[in-house]
């Protein structure tokens, strides 16, 4: 059941909302992390015939012909579009599935409607799937950039001790010595937890400066990750797991800004049910 208090901020700072589905390849001895994915050039085909069935008319190759494949595992090898430079979008690659959508974005309900449509296309273009297909890992991520829009003006550490509640900070003792300016820092900031609810999961929080665009800002992704036999055995599995792994990055994010921040992003918009609820 969707959850019924879910909803959209009107004025959120996203920039990206990506779902990956892993699955296991074989390893080969041609160069170190070498594998290979037996099926996936069969794979690969019917993809392609299946997602253009269903809208999916534009195919890009992001990995050039010649590079070989077991080089490149788990990452996307074609981009699948319904038109050029649309979103959302389904990629694949040698063990790697991809769902990527961004703004403008109406809610959870609709993008895990769209990640299950592709599932169900990988599943049913990979060959002998009940026998040959077992995923790995499920990976959900929200990337979003608080730039000038959202009050950041070019100290990363006054605007996280300000607006975000990570706990971060220039530790004193650098601020005291060699004239160090605060304004001119650079964050890389990263951390992973286990998870109990979801079970065998992990979450991530990374803090980077970065750009939003042509402008500074501070860029957060949260994300939720699983490798977890019990949640990967099939599709109605997975989709469990992918609400649950929603439900942590949406508490997060809301726990992770300020009252001040909130208020720049209001009102809460609800998110309809897929019945219209």
């Amino acid at each position: 059941m969707p959850n019924p208090t879910d909803f959209l901020y009107k004025r959120a700072p996203l920039v990206e909302v990506i779902y990956e589905l892993h699955w296991e390849l074989k390893a080969v001895k041609v160069a170190p992390d070498a594998r290979i994915d037996n099926y996936f050039e069969l794979f690969a085909e019917q993809f392609i015939d299946w997602a253009k069935k269903e809208g999916f008319e534009r195919v890009d190759r992001l990995i050039p012909e010649d590079v070989p494949l077991e080089l490149v595992p788990s990452r996307p090898l074609f981009r699948l579009r319904k038109s050029p430079d649309t979103w959302p979008l389904y990629q694949i690659g040698p063990g790697i599935f991809t769902a990527n959508i961004i703004p403008p974005y109406n809610g959870w309900n609709d993008f895990k409607a769209f990640i299950k449509q592709g599932i169900s296309g990988v599943v049913q273009s990979y060959p002998v799937s009940e026998k040959t297909l077992r995923f790995s890992k499920a990976h959900c991520r929200y990337l979003d950039a608080f730039d000038l829009s959202f009050g950041y003006q070019g100290d990363v550490f006054e605007y996280i001790s300000n607006n975000l509640n990570l706990g971060l900070h220039l530790p004193q003792f650098v601020q005291d010595t060699h004239a160090v300016q605060a304004k001119g820092a650079q964050i890389a900031f990263d951390v992973r937890v286990p998870i109990d609810d979801p079970t065998d999961s992990f979450g991530f929080i990374r803090v980077r400066s970065g750009k939003n665009k042509s402008d500074d800002a501070v860029v957060v992704e949260l994300f939720c990750e699983t490798n977890g036999h019990k949640y990967l055995s099939n599709i109605e599995s997975i989709l469990e797991w992918n609400d649950m792994a929603h439900q942590v990055l949406r508490n997060w994010f809301d726990g992770l800004i300020s009252d001040d921040l909130r208020s720049k992003m209001l009102p809460k918009l609800p998110i309809k049910s897929p019945e219209g609820n």
